[in-house]
């Protein structure tokens, strides 16, 4: 059963582990960041998977 799942922080450290994580559960990952640098890189495991908000 997939979840929706709102983390803060994801642009790096624990947040981005966990939406990693989440993600390779099959669960779709809304994210809050205070920029989007970290997570617009094409080499992000984020980029274009999870639904970001900076």
């Amino acid at each position: 059963m997939s979840k929706l799942i709102l983390i803060t922080g994801i642009s790096k450290g624990l947040g981005y582990a966990m939406a990693e994580g989440f993600i390779q559960q099959g669960h779709t990952v809304i994210g809050c960041a205070r920029s989007s640098d970290a997570i617009d890189n094409p080499h992000s495991a984020l980029h274009n998977v999870a639904h970001i908000i900076a």
